[in-house]
């Protein structure tokens, strides 16, 4: 007869939490599971095995873990995403998003959170919730260059003005200069702004590696425009290169 239960349940976690934060998913999955059939009630038990799966992508089972976790003590924030997710990435939307919604109503969280919440936001095809966790993201840390760019990304996927996501885009460049795709997104949106003078002055702080690498031929057409007015005939050509290999390629698809 075990004498002692609750040590070995507490045993089974840090190992499993040892070999987690090692990679070692499936040997954590195993030294959790052999635990569980010891002490089915052991609500942290469940919860990081749910933690586990969610960190091999296993939505389905990551889900049930939490799922169960949830009926025998409340869930904390980690626990919370992982059954978000689980709904999200399981064809769940709706549940997912009023899960992400009570996360982001729950205080500050570290930039990677709100980011995981991003990411399920918009595969629930909810940009517009997407904004919002960016924006507390912000508030959270207003130098999360990376939650600006993401706000960004939304607004203009949801046709808002140029006026306003070049707005949010050089906050990410004040945050973060040395990011050419930053650079490159704010000369983007300044040429649609007509502000030319401006979004010439990014073009040039981003790399000719980035330049070549755009994989957008409008944007890149309007880029090459920028240069001509810049009379920039070096990046106007690298440019023009570009954009020449991008429309070869959509015939080729087509």
């Amino acid at each position: 007869m075990d004498r002692n239960p609750q040590l070995r349940t507490e045993d089974a976690a840090a190992r499993a939490q040892r070999l987690h934060s090692r990679g070692r998913h499936r040997s954590a999955i195993a030294v959790l599971t052999v635990a569980l059939c010891r002490d089915g009630d052991a609500a942290g038990l469940w919860r990081l095995r749910g933690a586990v799966h969610h960190a091999m992508q296993q939505w389905k089972t990551a889900l049930a873990d939490v799922e169960h976790a949830q009926l025998l003590a409340p869930l904390g924030v980690e626990s919370q995403l992982v059954l978000a997710d689980g709904y999200a990435f399981t064809g769940k939307p709706e549940l997912a998003v009023v899960a992400y919604e009570h996360l982001l109503t729950r205080g500050d969280h570290p930039p990677e959170t709100y980011a995981a919440i991003y990411r399920g936001l918009v595969h629930c095809q909810r940009r517009d919730l997407a904004i919002e966790c960016c924006r507390a993201a912000v508030r959270a840390n207003p130098d999360d260059h990376a939650a600006y760019f993401a706000m960004a990304h939304c607004m203009a996927a949801l046709r808002y003005s140029a006026t306003y996501i070049a707005a949010v885009l050089e906050k990410a460049v004040e945050a973060a200069p040395d990011r050419d795709v930053y650079c490159v997104s704010l000369a983007l949106q300044l040429t649609r702004c007509q502000r030319l003078e401006e979004a010439y002055a990014h073009l040039c702080e981003a790399s000719i590696n980035a330049i070549e690498s755009m994989a957008c031929a409008c944007s890149v057409k309007l880029l090459v425009q920028l240069c001509e007015w810049a009379k920039d005939a070096e990046r106007g050509g690298i440019l023009s290169e570009q954009l020449e290999r991008l429309m070869q390629r959509r015939s080729a698809t087509e």
